[in-house]
């Protein structure tokens, strides 16, 4: 069954029928959690699905294509297709990351000036 259903999801993934992809491969690591080309597909699927992670809102789905890129790379680190999709992949997270770290210090500022303001206020 799991042969089948990743078949599915490659002939779903050509065919950029998104969703059944994602979810075949789902079902396939449901019992099968190790499975590199089940994370490979998903992590395909997902990424195709979201416009490579650029539309709004995807920024959450960039860390489960990341993971599920490595996780498929870690067991089968020759391949080089899956590689240079992980590299792509880990680019656009690199960014995604750099970019959440930076919010989070902006808001992080913006407390403590908040707070400074509310000390002033107050004596």
């Amino acid at each position: 069954m799991t042969q089948a259903r990743l078949n599915i999801a490659l002939c779903k993934l050509n065919q950029k029928v998104y969703d059944v992809a994602i979810d075949q491969c789902e079902r396939v690591l449901e019992t099968e959690p190790r499975n590199w080309k089940a994370c490979f597909r998903l992590a395909s699927a997902m990424y195709q699905a979201s416009d490579k992670c650029t539309k709004e809102g995807s920024e959450k789905d960039i860390r489960a294509v990341h993971n599920y890129a490595q996780k498929a790379l870690d067991a089968n680190p020759n391949d080089a297709k899956l590689k240079d999709f992980r590299d792509e992949v880990k680019e656009k997270f690199d960014k995604f990351k750099a970019e959440e770290s930076k919010a989070g210090e902006q808001a992080k500022e913006e407390q403590n000036m908040e707070g400074k303001a509310e000390k002033n206020t107050g004596e």
